[in-house]
């Protein structure tokens, strides 16, 4: 058993698919398969069965994945004892949260002059940002809760070793662009009637395919109906948030999603109006008995800075 066996099954784990991980390890699915068939015959038992929704660990296989990432934690705290290998390393998962790309941008930025770095930033959805902090593929996660699951989604994510620090509280917004043609006759600061909305295109992060994958996304229909109006009739899905805010603000398409800050609105060219009787959480979650090292610290201090500024 090797440490780039180990490497390889985790990222197996993470991506739940022999070829998602072989693209994102610049290896072959064949090899990477033969890989994973010849350390389960080392081993003597399977360590991923497939499932409905891909590669789901057999029981077994969730007790070497834990002792696998623990190897492999501390194959990363050897390195850094070599002088010449010491770098800042720091990596985050977030949902899809404009304020942690400003902050990561604005720790980069500190961090350039530096001898080495090695930071990462990276974006998934609820339910995969909790898994790669529980099993410690990132430093620290970054999430939202609408208030109606919050305690039950904390009480779920503490069961899992980590401890969910509070950063701030969000509303949600219906996002359009500036000279819409649903926004004549209104003035901001007045209700706005959302039924004028019906026959626009709606903007969505969710896949209607693959909804499971998609928990805790604010996009998706099932939370339309706070805005009292009947379901979309058009409706666009990507997956990608330059992509859905060049379409709001060049199209007459629309979208809902938790506060931003203002120069997004503004760079995007969108009217925001907010939904003040549904709130949202943000929350960063890390491993429980784990210290944030110096550049994690860093990073939640940057991010609060970001928050604490005008948000639309």
């Amino acid at each position: 058993m090797t440490r780039l066996q180990l490497e390889y099954v985790l990222s197996c784990a993470e991506l739940g698919s022999v070829s998602k991980a072989a693209k994102a390890l610049l290896t072959t699915t064949s090899n990477l398969s033969k890989m994973l068939r010849s350390l389960e015959d080392e081993l003597g038992f399977e360590i991923f069965r497939k499932g409905p929704r891909g590669l789901e660990p057999t029981d077994r296989g969730r007790s070497f994945l834990k002792h696998a990432t623990a190897i492999t934690k501390e194959y990363k705290l050897i390195d850094s004892l070599h002088p010449s290998r010491r770098s800042n390393h720091f990596s985050c998962v977030c949902m899809q949260i404009p304020h942690c790309f400003e902050a990561f941008e604005r720790l980069c930025r500190m961090y350039q002059g530096g001898e080495s770095m090695d930071f990462t930033l990276s974006i998934d959805y609820f339910p995969s940002c909790v898994d790669r902090v529980a099993r410690g593929r990132c430093d620290l996660g970054v999430i939202t809760m609408p208030y109606l699951v919050d305690e039950i989604q904390r009480e779920e994510i503490a069961g899992r070793g980590l401890k969910v620090e509070h950063l701030t509280r969000q509303t949600l917004n219906v996002n359009l662009r500036r000279g819409h043609p649903a926004l004549e006759g209104w003035t901001p600061g007045e209700p706005f009637d959302f039924a004028r909305l019906q026959d626009y295109p709606y903007v969505s992060y969710s896949n209607p395919i693959d909804r499971l994958d998609y928990a805790l996304d604010f996009s998706q229909l099932s939370y339309f109906s706070v805005l009292g109006a009947a379901s979309p009739k058009k409706c666009i899905y990507v997956d990608n948030i330059d992509w859905k805010a060049q379409l709001v603000g060049l199209t007459d398409a629309y979208s809902m999603g938790i506060s931003g800050p203002k120069e997004l609105a503004d760079k995007n060219n969108w009217v925001c109006i907010p939904l003040p009787d549904y709130e949202s959480n943000m929350y960063c979650i890390y491993p429980r008995d784990v210290s944030l090292a110096a550049e994690a610290k860093q990073y939640l201090s940057l991010l609060r800075e970001v928050l604490d500024s005008t948000d639309v």
